[in-house]
């Protein structure tokens, strides 16, 4: 089903106040993490829905619980989010385009044996979504083939800034919070990363701390305050449904 068209938002209600990046402290909401865990007798009931039609179930929120690997789809619900508050940027941030975990799939880069014409078109189909809607890490050479899908993808369009895309170096940014050793909270990781950069206009920072303890104890409380994020964020349909049942009121 085609979603319905958005209503833009006015320049006058863009806000240069909204923190998109920056390196704001961690804080967390607990009243719907602890809602989230305390009713866990469906676990098929959507808690998440967006006007592009990403529906999201109870399950997969349940996967911020610590110690869990987070779902997919729970990253695809932040870029949602991200790319929502994207429309109220103040006009001279710079903009960013978030695409789901779909877009680029395992086999588009590991198999031998589906042709270049093949992975064009899967990523043709990523990139469209994405576009119309609003787990493991990669190494510098996997990263070249994904810019060359983007630059024959380019190709095919003309879009302004192609060639300067093409022509453009991947620099490997290192991280002073780096780990090897948690595959746990990788996709945390990830959503604070998407959360943080805003490319070369601000530095990279995402306030992990590096010690060990700590950084779990932040990991931790990312958890929480993205689960709150999500189901109380305006870019949820189902959001007062959330709230009635956490708050144990009507709103």
């Amino acid at each position: 089903m085609k979603p319905g068209r958005e209503k833009m938002v006015a320049g006058v209600n863009k806000s240069p106040f909204l923190v998109r990046g920056g390196k704001g402290k961690m804080v967390e909401n607990m009243n719907t993490n602890e809602w989230r865990r305390r009713r866990s007798s469906n676990s098929g009931e959507s808690l998440f829905e967006s006007s592009n039609g990403l529906v999201v179930a109870r399950s997969s929120f349940k996967s911020l619980k610590p110690g869990e690997r987070v779902y997919n789809t729970v990253i695809d619900v932040w870029a949602e989010i991200l790319n929502y508050e994207e429309k109220i940027r103040a006009a001279e941030s710079p903009k960013r385009l978030f695409y789901s975990t779909t877009t680029i799939v395992e086999w588009m880069l590991n198999s031998k044996e589906e042709d270049n014409e093949k992975r064009l078109t899967r990523l043709r189909l990523g990139i469209y979504m994405a576009v119309n809607r609003n787990s493991k890490m990669l190494d510098l050479k996997t990263i070249d083939m994904v810019k060359d899908m983007f630059v024959q993808y380019l190709e095919r369009y003309k879009p302004p800034k192609s060639e300067e895309i093409k022509k453009a170096k991947i620099h490997k940014v290192l991280i002073y919070w780096a780990t090897t050793t948690n595959v746990t909270d990788c996709a945390v990781f990830v959503m604070r990363h998407m959360e943080k950069f805003m490319g070369i206009h601000e530095e990279f920072e995402c306030v992990f701390s590096t010690n060990g303890n700590r950084k779990n104890a932040q990991l931790k409380t990312l958890r929480k305050k993205y689960a709150a994020h999500m189901l109380l964020s305006e870019a949820n349909q189902l959001k007062e449904k959330v709230m009635t049942e956490a708050l144990g009121k009507k709103i």
